[in-house]
């Protein structure tokens, strides 16, 4: 597993939270996954889509670079607007060494004709958390990457026009590309040309404008450490450098962010600085990787920028933030779909994140929850029941909407002669 240099706050994941939720007639639940039959659903537009490049391709060569209009979901900055697959094979990219996706039959090679980057425009709720992971390979001796995460920009990322016609050109520098290389320049990474560490820092920039330049930006100073009322647009970037296999063997991949943590068998990595936090009012966000750069075998710096940085299994987890509340006369808990609850207070599966040392509660985005309500027996003896929640998501625009969803009869008994079992599996469980 690759070391990370932690240079911004970040967010510790566990396996368990607790969460204590009181309700007899109605409860208030809070978050940001959208509540259906089953609590929770999936909407597939949140999350980075075809990460590890298998969708529409059918073709069985050792590579094809084809427009970026035949890979779903992606684009790129390059001029060509050509982005290039490879398969499994045997010396097409490196003389004598085997190279193997890491996820199913494809995967992607950075740069196609000229250095560049590859990126989607996701829509993501404010206040959500994106935990990443990837795959990433070397061509060159050591190739370098960056992951940047930020807000979608009224202008997409482009490459700068260096010979004046008004076109992006295939030796400009994307907006993404530039803020990578202003850190370089200002000694604020050291993993360019190392192997296998990452970085993570924080960047403030001018929003982006046409063939790669910003607006307001006449003195070319488009980026800081520190925002402001000019520097509005925060992004968060990784940095990572992997080398390739020189035995004739086959070529090894990087694995990071939750891909380091699943590879090694552990479990969830505490030291981890692998999550993004979604701004408040970012309703649309911008995830780009680009190239960096590398050097050859021999440690010279690479001056052929059209190949290098190989890419696969790209995914990404979303949380969102939990909370509830009750009316009187009762207690209860909510859980993950597998409905094991511990005590009236307690969840033994589940999500806790700590952002600066702050508890939030947290549900994972897909998962279905279930609540189990808890009455008193004296109370229900009088009369009280249980008869639904409230529940309120945040939709796209940040807007919360409430919802009422009744109690299913078949799902709830309040039934004395109920055997142990039987309670076990209900979702009401009196107490004395």
């Amino acid at each position: 597993m690759c070391n990370i240099k932690k240079q911004k706050k970040h967010i510790r994941s566990f396996k368990i939270f607790g969460f204590l939720l009181g309700f007899c007639l109605i409860v208030g639940v809070s978050t940001g996954v959208n509540i259906g039959t089953a609590y929770a659903d999936d909407t597939d537009n949140k999350k980075l889509q075809n990460g590890s490049f298998e969708k529409s391709q059918t073709w069985t060569g050792s590579y094809k670079t084809q427009s970026q209009s035949a890979i779903p979901s992606w684009n790129t900055t390059a001029s060509d607007g050509q982005i290039e697959l490879f398969r499994s094979n045997q010396g097409t990219y490196i003389n004598g060494v085997k190279l193997e996706p890491t996820e199913g039959n494809y995967a992607a090679e950075l740069n196609a004709n000229e250095e560049s980057t590859l990126y989607q425009n996701v829509a993501t709720t404010p206040a959500s958390i994106y935990q990443w992971g990837l795959d990433h390979g070397a061509r060159n001796g050591t190739d370098t990457m960056a992951l940047v995460i930020g807000p979608k920009q009224q202008y997409d990322p482009s490459k700068t026009d260096t010979n004046g016609d008004g076109n992006s050109d295939k030796g400009g520098r994307d907006q993404l590309m530039q803020m990578v290389d202003w850190l370089i320049a200002q000694g604020k990474t050291s993993v360019k040309d190392s192997t296998c560490t990452v970085e993570h820092l924080t960047v403030y920039s001018k929003k982006f404008s046409t063939n790669g330049t910003f607006e307001n930006n006449s003195g070319n100073n488009a980026f800081s450490m520190t925002s402001s009322s000019i520097y509005t647009e925060e992004w968060q970037i990784w940095i990572m450098a992997d080398s390739r296999d020189t035995s004739g063997g086959t070529n090894p991949w990087g694995k990071y962010g939750s891909n380091a943590v699943s590879s090694s068998g552990t479990g969830v990595d505490l030291s981890g600085d692998y999550f993004y936090t979604v701004p408040a009012g970012q309703t649309e966000t911008l995830f780009g990787f680009v190239s960096v750069g590398g050097v050859d075998a021999n440690g010279n710096q690479n001056t052929d920028k059209s190949y290098g940085n190989f890419l696969d299994n790209i995914n990404f987890k979303i949380f969102h933030p939990l909370s509830g509340s009750s009316t009187l006369h009762g207690s209860g808990v909510v859980s993950d779909s597998t409905g094991v609850t511990s005590g009236e207070a307690d969840i033994s599966t589940g999500y806790e994140v700590r952002v600066d040392n702050k508890l939030i509660t947290y549900a994972v985005d897909g998962e279905p929850l279930k609540v189990q309500a808890i009455v008193k027996k004296k109370d229900a003896d009088d009369g009280c029941e249980f008869v639904g929640l409230n529940y309120t998501t945040q939709g796209a625009s940040g807007n919360l909407v409430t919802n009422f969803l009744k109690k299913d009869g078949n799902e709830i008994d309040y039934a004395d002669n109920l055997t142990n079992e039987e309670k076990k599996n209900k979702w009401i469980k009196y107490t004395k």
